[in-house]
């Protein structure tokens, strides 16, 4: 079973690509071949992804998210990327050889930081199979997808109904193999999105002047921050828009040494796709994409000394391209609010009086906020908040001094730091108690490609040997480390390739016999109520019958006048719902009976006497 799993996985990851790569050979006007291979394969992949969950986005509208009609047009994109894309792979093989070649060059402790490193990146493709989805993956991310592939309609879950005015990305490719090849592909396939988010990281480092020691140093960074390396196995979709920011990143850096309308085109089909898979972005992205476009042509205008005239028209013109590909990767979004909701715009604006805006969000009290911000950037990598879910990683920090360095600073390095430091400076004012860098992250993640420069450059000294030694051993440490985390996992994946276990077995969470037992005990007849966000491994049935309840007040007699007959209480979320159970007893003529408990989950069962 696993291997029909990871076969289907890479196969839909293949529609992807291809899918992308025609495409940009439309947009770019059959220049595609001029770059380099791993921008091709990535920028196709990603743009792939984009449209194609726009595509399953409008299909679920309309109701005709099938498995007949999905496997129709994801075999159609196959046949026609197999005929018209074979030259393009013909250019791989050079690529490798390059790639292999330069791995050869490197001294034999650079060769085991990357042998490491593509230890660690597997265990993670292992872990995105083993773990089973938890936190918000288990409440909303994965069980949206679960009703989808079900029903073939996109339908908000019942405790979700306003947080579905979200951007739908990853969650459309869940369910798309959900229904195709099961839930654990859809996690797996989250790891090829993380490889194609490195890949952009690497390609703008590139960009900014790293070498191969470099390179592999900004993955190091990359892939021990956890605000990253964590959403790689959780079911959660925060990887699907830092990929898209960090490619939005990388085109509009190409404004300055590509001319024509493809970057900018290309740049505001990735900002818009990286909005709508994470709101947040418009903060934090927007301001960095003008930054580095203004800085472009302003550049461009000081060398052909064209008059500030001519610099307004073409700020505007470029500025007009990018707003139009941006508004054009919205329309299905703004298509499902429309047609779900009556409010195109929300959740940011509304056209109805009854709209209320959930974006607003305080975490901490203002105390708390203002410790936060004098933090800054250790909370970031050291802070241990309550819903902060990862952080980047030490080495970023640790390697913060020697960006002071002297060295030489391409324009586009200091491009790159300006931006990540205004996105950075923007949140802390726009968004001072939201500390999560999965929020921010493609912006964040820039960080990294800074201070592996200032690494590089470092090790190229012909001097400072202890800060040397130091640099290294911590890469070393870090790394094994995050490897043994891991560990656990690969040998439980050994077990699992050669039958000794079963992969249903694996994918269960703290919240699974809870609700296992109320998969085993459900009739038709039935009617659950559930206090508590954590739903996903209902079956998909008993998802589509949950319904709401229309009111704050919970009792006894409340719950059964509702219809309900059988009440989960989630003691992590809903405890007080239980202690305001158990303090206002049920009226005489009802009969209520705990059928279930363990430390998370409480179940009752209520019906009316004899």
């Amino acid at each position: 079973m696993i291997y029909i799993i990871i076969f289907y996985t890479i196969f839909y990851v293949l529609v992807n690509l291809f899918l992308g790569l025609i495409l940009l050979k439309v947009i770019s006007a059959q220049k595609i071949h001029q770059w380099p291979v791993l921008v091709q394969f990535c920028s196709g992949f990603l743009l792939g992804q984009g449209v194609l969950a726009n595509l399953w986005l409008l299909l679920g509208l309309l109701s005709w998210f099938k498995k007949p009609v999905i496997l129709v047009i994801i075999i159609l994109i196959a046949i026609i990327g197999t005929l018209t894309l074979r030259p393009f792979f013909q250019t791989i093989k050079p690529e490798f050889r390059k790639i292999i070649e330069a791995i050869k060059k490197l001294t034999l402790i650079w060769k085991i930081f990357f042998s490491l490193l593509i230890i660690l990146v597997l265990c993670f493709a292992i872990g995105s199979i083993i773990k089973s989805p938890t936190g918000d993956a288990e409440a909303f991310y994965m069980v949206l997808p679960k009703i989808m592939a079900y029903t073939g309609t996109l339908q908000p879950p019942a405790n979700y109904i306003s947080f579905s005015q979200i951007g739908l990305s990853g969650e459309m490719h869940f369910a798309a193999l959900m229904v195709i090849a099961g839930p654990v592909a859809s996690k797996f396939f989250v790891w090829f999105t993380a490889l194609a988010a490195a890949v952009m990281l690497l390609i703008i480092g590139r960009l900014a002047g790293l070498k191969a020691k470099g390179q592999i140093i900004v993955l190091i960074l990359l892939f021990t921050s956890t605000a990253f390396t964590n959403y790689i196995m959780d079911g959660k979709v925060d990887v699907f828009g830092a990929a898209f920011g960090l490619a939005a990143y990388y085109w509009v850096l190409q404004t300055k040494r590509e001319n024509g309308w493809t970057p900018l085109a290309l740049t505001g089909l990735f900002a818009g796709l990286a909005f709508i898979a994470k709101f947040s972005n418009i903060l934090v992205i927007s301001p960095g994409i003008l930054t580095i476009l203004s800085w472009n042509i302003y550049s461009d205008s000081r060398k052909i000394k064209e008059s500030f005239k001519r610099f307004v028209i073409s700020a505007i013109i470029s500025l007009g391209i990018i707003g139009l590909f941006i508004f054009i990767s919205a329309i299905p979004h703004l298509t499902k609010n429309a047609i779900i909701y009556g409010e195109p715009l929300a959740p940011f604006f509304f056209f109805k009086p009854q709209g209320s805006s959930w974006i607003e969000q305080v975490w901490y009290s203002a105390q708390t906020t203002k410790f936060i911000l004098l933090t800054y950037p250790f909370a970031l990598t050291f802070g241990q908040y309550p819903m902060q879910d990862g952080n980047l990683s030490v080495l970023i920090f640790a390697f913060l001094p020697l960006i002071f360095l002297k060295q030489n600073n391409s324009i586009i390095k200091k491009q790159i730091l300006t931006v990540a430091l205004i996105g950075l400076a923007i949140w802390m004012i726009m968004r001072p108690s939201v500390l999560s860098p999965r929020y921010i992250l493609a912006t964040l993640l820039l960080f990294g490609v800074v201070m592996a420069s200032g690494f590089e450059n470092l090790l190229n000294q012909q001097k400072y040997y202890i800060l040397k030694f130091i640099g290294i051993s911590m890469m070393l440490v870090i790394l094994l480390v995050s490897i043994a985390g891991q560990w656990r996992l690969s040998k439980l994946f050994v077990r699992l390739i050669f039958g000794r276990i079963d992969i249903r077995s694996l994918n269960t969470g703290a919240y699974f016999p809870a609700l296992d037992f109320i998969n085993k005990s459900y009739s038709p007849s039935d009617q659950i109520f559930i206090a508590g966000a954590y739903r996903y491994f209902l079956r998909p049935e008993i998802l589509v019958n949950i319904k709401p309840p229309d009111g704050l007040t919970v009792t006894w007699e409340y719950l059964y006048n509702k219809g309900y007959n059988k009440i989960v209480i989630q003691k992590d979320s809903s405890l007080f719902v239980l202690k305001d159970l158990e303090n206002n007893p049920p009226p005489d003529w009802l009969e209520t009976k705990m059928i279930y408990d363990d430390f998370r989950t409480t179940i009752f069962s209520i019906n009316k006497k004899n």
